[in-house]
C-alpha cells in the first residue's frame, strides 16, 4: 500500500499542472504541522502558542542555504531545514520542559515573539533575502 502511495506521488508531476503539484506541496507541509501540533496539544495535552515559530525557523533556514549556497542538494536542504527547526525547538524546550498549562502556554507564546521579533528586526539577514 505505501509503495503504491509513493509511486502515485513520484507521477503527480507528470499528470497534474504545476498550481496543482505545489497545491500538493502546501497541503503536505501543513497536514505534518498540523499532525504535529495534534501530537502535543491532543495527545500530550500542552497547548503551544509558539509551534508555529520551529516550523517558521526551518523554512527560513532553507531559505537562507538556497540564497547563500548555490546547487546544495535538496535531500541535505531538507535535513537541514528540520534540523534548524529542531535545534529552535530545542532552545525553547529547554526552559519549557517542566512547565504545565498556562504556564507552558506562555512561554511559548513568549518564545514564538521572540522569534518573530528576531526575524523582524535583524535587518542585516532579512533584508537582503527580499532583496
Amino acid at each position: 500500500m505505501i509503495i503504491l502511495f509513493l509511486i502515485a506521488i513520484a507521477l503527480m508531476p507528470q499528470v497534474l499542472p504545476a498550481v496543482h503539484v505545489n497545491m500538493l506541496v502546501e497541503i503536505a507541509f501543513f497536514s505534518l504541522f498540523a499532525v504535529s501540533f495534534n501530537m502535543l496539544f491532543g495527545y500530550g495535552g500542552l497547548l503551544s502558542f509558539g509551534h508555529a515559530a520551529y516550523f517558521g525557523i526551518g523554512a527560513y533556514a532553507m531559505a537562507l542555504l538556497i540564497k547563500y549556497i548555490p546547487g546544495i542538494p535538496l535531500f541535505l536542504l531538507i535535513l537541514s531545514g528540520g534540523v534548524a527547526g529542531g535545534l529552535g525547538g530545542l532552545l525553547a524546550g529547554f526552559f519549557c520542559v517542566r512547565l504545565k498549562k498556562a504556564y507552558f502556554a506562555l512561554l511559548t507564546m513568549a518564545f514564538n515573539q521572540f522569534f518573530f521579533a528576531v526575524a523582524l528586526k535583524w535587518r542585516s539577514v532579512t533584508v537582503e533575502m527580499t532583496e
